[in-house]
């Protein structure tokens, strides 16, 4: 009988730890950054992200943000420094969005969105790396650029599937 409560007794201090570890890391993930907050309520309010129609909701599972002006220092020497300045030169930060949905038969599904963030926190669309990529032919133009990996989250860790 002992036994059995002991037992007992380290299961549900377990479930406790295990409860609380789990709310932080989520507390953390949501609660980051405020201004990713921001961007990804601005994508989801103006942006057409997928066909509501057609399409199950989707969710936030990765950010990248990059500081435009850091950007421009890294990419100094480059070629496609021009098409940088074009794409990203009014922002001072942008944040490049993959949002995940589970389509019907389970088959994942993600779209990339990019927002630029001005000096005085206004929001626009603007192209993602890969779109720019697209237009110039130029696989990798953009490795210098530090992307900062600020948010990540599995369709499983969103409750999705």
């Amino acid at each position: 009988m002992r036994r059995s409560i002991a037992w007992l007794s380290l299961l549900v201090a377990l479930m406790l730890l295990t409860g609380v570890a789990l709310a932080e890391s989520a507390e953390q993930n949501v609660g980051q950054d405020a201004e990713l907050s921001e961007v990804s309520a601005y994508a989801r309010g103006t942006l057409a992200l997928l066909d509501a129609q057609a399409q199950p909701e989707s969710y936030l599972r990765a950010a990248f943000r990059f500081d435009v002006e850091a950007a421009r220092t890294a990419l100094a020497d480059s070629e496609y420094l021009y098409k940088f300045e074009e794409t990203y030169g009014g922002y001072a930060r942008v944040y490049v969005l993959e949002y995940a949905c589970v389509l019907e038969g389970g088959l994942p599904y993600s779209q990339w969105v990019a927002v630029g963030v001005d000096a005085d926190g206004n929001m626009a669309q603007t192209m993602t790396p890969d779109d720019v990529t697209e237009k110039i032919y130029a696989p990798g133009w953009y490795a210098d650029v530090d992307m900062e990996l600020i948010y990540d989250v599995t369709l499983a860790e969103a409750g999705v599937v």
